[in-house]
């Protein structure tokens, strides 16, 4: 979702898999209801740290086939929440706030040329299923019809990939694999509260509001690179409430809702494009990009009980905004694609 729960500001949900009413939406699939605490007359609070760091974790069985080491794990989630009354049994307060703080790596696999292929030899398997590799001579005379033979410029780009230790990546003849380990920097703020009061016995507001101050990187294409993507995130969120007990049959809900989800992505490319199919890029492509989508939602609704009967109305209204914008330079591009080739 683009604003977070938290354990400790929920007070109950309910999950309808099936049989949803028309105040639950108009989307198939499971509805989730949250319930965010509210404040009391009595002050309650809560204060919590949880830890997960690389003693409680694994290597993978392939990382330790190409001999990467287990990834650094650490995870740390402090937050804390409190709770009370501001005018007893009229006005209430609720805070949350939780961090959460990774300073882990990650696995990462890449495919790139093999150390044959880079040289300008490659390999194929022949009807008899034997494995036939081209010397760069003999893609000059046998295969190619003008006789240009290896591009001198294409085996330098293919050098410039790291060797390769993963070989159960690729086709196993030309491409192969590439493991390794990258940093992984997380931080995530969450901010909730909420705010009830009681005008009498009639009508009660609250108001909620939740806001993200979120920062993240993805792992580089190969190591020594900066990361593919900055993920900046400043989502926030703010809703009001009142019901009315007109009659002691008739109830009004009135919700507006404001939830606004803005971020902005970084791009890392700043040279031409040369890419082959099933070999990744040598660097990231990767272009910046920032938006925000403002979602605002009423709905009122009505229930009426007469007798044995519960009768229920409302409406909704919705509008949405999408403020976006791409930073793109402009680069030349280079594409090989081995289908390109009569026969194959």
């Amino acid at each position: 979702s683009v604003l977070r729960a938290t354990l400790d500001s929920t007070q109950e949900f309910r999950s309808t898999t099936s049989g949803a009413t028309a105040d639950q939406g108009r989307s198939s699939g499971a509805q989730i209801s949250l319930v965010t605490k509210s404040g009391t007359n009595q002050f309650h609070g809560s204060g919590y740290y949880v830890r997960r760091d690389t003693r409680f974790s694994a290597n993978t069985f392939f990382n330790n086939a190409s001999g990467v080491k287990r990834p650094p794990l650490e995870i740390q989630v402090p937050g804390g929440s409190i709770g009370g009354p501001i005018q007893k049994n009229k006005a209430f307060f609720f805070l949350n706030y939780e961090h959460r703080r990774d300073n882990s790596e990650a696995n990462v696999s890449r495919t790139v040329p093999s150390m044959d292929m880079r040289r300008g030899t490659v390999a194929y398997l022949n009807a008899a299923r034997q494995t036939v590799r081209l010397t760069p001579q003999d893609i000059q005379t046998r295969i190619d019809p003008r006789g240009i033979g290896v591009s001198a410029a294409s085996l330098a780009v293919l050098q410039r990939y790291p060797e390769p230790n993963d070989f159960t990546l690729g086709d196993g003849l030309n491409i192969v694999g590439y493991r390794f380990t990258a940093p992984l920097a997380l931080r995530w703020n969450t901010y909730i509260s909420k705010f009830d009061y009681n005008l009498d016995d009639k009508h009660s507001f609250f108001w909620r509001g939740q806001m993200q101050n979120d920062r993240s990187i993805d792992p580089p294409q190969f190591p020594g690179q900066p990361p593919r993507i900055v993920r900046l995130n400043n989502a926030k969120g703010h809703v009001l409430g009142h019901t009315a007990l007109i009659k002691p049959t008739f109830i009004s809900t009135f919700r507006y809702g404001l939830t606004r989800q803005s971020f902005e992505n970084t791009g890392v490319q700043s040279e031409s494009a040369i890419s082959y199919r099933n070999i990744d890029d040598l660097n990231a492509l990767t272009r910046g990009v920032s938006r925000q989508l403002p979602v605002h939602n009423i709905t009122q609704d009505f229930s009426w009980t007469k007798g044995s009967h519960d009768i229920r109305f409302g409406g909704v209204m919705k509008w949405v905004e999408n403020r976006s914008r791409n930073f793109n330079n402009s680069f030349n591009a280079a594409f090989t694609n081995l289908s390109w080739l009569r026969g194959t």
